[in-house]
């Protein structure tokens, strides 16, 4: 592995099992979707390599994925080259430089935090999970979990058998959505439109009932709650 001047930026490509990781990485991946997103998007976002250590200060769970996929004999993600022996090569930032170990951890942390912490608009936010769900592809590979989904006002994964006798032939059963999910539950997706009040009065509620309930996520605690109304 030939390092790149620090303070220079520069993108290389390596091959996968030429990137060391960190040696302390605290941040676990949702390896089976982080492997949908580079199916549907291609490998967009590349990792980053720290040239004081040699390992890798971001993306671990990219190259981890791509790995698993790699071994699974799946076919390479876009923008994935393939050398000759049949090993993935991939572009890698370069040039970064941490001062030290302490330093190279915090950028770490800062890298995979502060996306988070900047939170969404909500009403932009669910106007664009709208048309993405009107999409074939829908979320996948998105990320985008129920808890967020229903804080959002759009309400997803219940029960498809016990949602069409409950909600019959109306405007909201006609927005169901089914499929099987990757780890083979069956679901359904579907929207609830209601002014941005309501929806954070019933977001507030759900999380409520949601502790009383000890319920795993709120789309299980708004199911509850139907399951107990419907009775």
């Amino acid at each position: 592995m030939t390092a790149t001047e620090p303070g220079r930026r520069t993108t290389v490509y390596m091959p996968l099992g030429e990137i060391p990781a960190a040696d302390r990485n605290p941040k676990d991946h949702v390896l089976p979707e982080i492997k949908q997103s580079l199916r549907r998007f291609g490998y967009a976002d590349t990792a980053l390599l720290d040239e004081r250590t040699g390992r890798l200060v971001g993306g671990h769970g990219r190259i981890e994925a791509m790995m698993e996929m790699h071994r699974d004999g799946e076919d390479p993600p876009k923008y994935v080259d393939v050398s000759e022996d049949g090993s993935w090569v991939v572009p890698v930032q370069r040039g970064w430089e941490s001062v030290d170990d302490r330093h190279a951890e915090a950028m770490g942390v800062a890298l995979n935090l502060l996306t988070v912490r900047g939170g969404w608009n909500p009403d932009l936010m669910g106007d664009v999970l709208d048309d993405l769900l009107a999409e074939p592809a829908g979320l996948t590979g998105t990320g985008v979990t129920d808890d967020l989904l229903a804080e959002l006002g759009v309400l997803a994964r219940a029960d498809g058998s016990f949602l069409d006798g409950l909600l019959g032939d109306g405007d909201i059963a006609n927005s169901i959505h089914g499929e099987t999910n990757a780890i083979g539950i069956d679901s359904v997706d579907f929207r609830l439109p209601m002014a941005k009040a309501d929806r954070d009065e019933m977001t507030l509620l759900l999380r409520q009932h949601q502790r009383t309930l000890e319920a795993g996520s709120l789309s299980e605690t708004l199911m509850e709650i139907l399951r107990t109304w419907h009775k």
